[in-house]
């Protein structure tokens, strides 16, 4: 399978954009090899998709770039043969493909960005006590479940006090 030459030409662009920031000291190195191996390993990846795969995936992507009003309901398609036995659960994840799936519908108090720092997620700020026993969590507003149930402390309470209930 041959790749499409204008992905190659907007591949190939983008990563002399980066190498050009990378010689101009406005990327370091580590941002710019991230960069070349995510846009190669892409590529790889995309070069291993069936025709298919191919022609959904710019489907979606048409689709996505469409301004659409979020609609309750539906069906999700997946073409990976997975094992959802234990999906039952979001807590008790414990393969790759199924937290993948969780976390496009989930969301956490909080993440951690690519330096391996929290960044806020539910939670905007969190702050310990003196002794480092007691954590105060200031929540995001305006969040609801996707049955419309408002996003509160007892929240958080509930999910803390399960998981760490032996």
């Amino acid at each position: 399978m041959k790749p499409d030459p204008k992905s190659v030409r907007a591949r190939n662009e983008r990563v002399r954009e980066a190498h050009s920031q990378f010689t101009q000291g406005r990327i370091s190195r580590r941002e710019f090899l991230r960069f070349s191996s995510m846009v190669g390993g892409g590529a790889l990846a995309l070069s291993l998709l069936s025709p298919l795969e191919r022609y959904q995936l710019r489907q979606a992507k048409r689709l996505a770039a469409q301004d659409m009003t979020p609609q309750r309901g539906g069906v999700l398609s997946n073409a990976l043969g997975i094992d959802t036995n234990r999906f039952d659960d979001p807590a008790r994840l414990n393969l790759v493909f199924p937290s993948n799936y969780v976390r496009q519908v989930c969301d956490y108090l909080v993440t951690l960005d690519t330096d391996l720092n929290l960044q806020p997620g539910l939670a905007t700020e969190w702050l310990p006590s003196e002794d480092g026993l007691t954590w105060t969590l200031k929540l995001r507003e305006g969040v609801t479940f996707n049955h419309g149930k408002v996003f509160n402390a007892d929240d958080v309470v509930f999910t803390l006090s399960r998981l760490i209930d032996p």
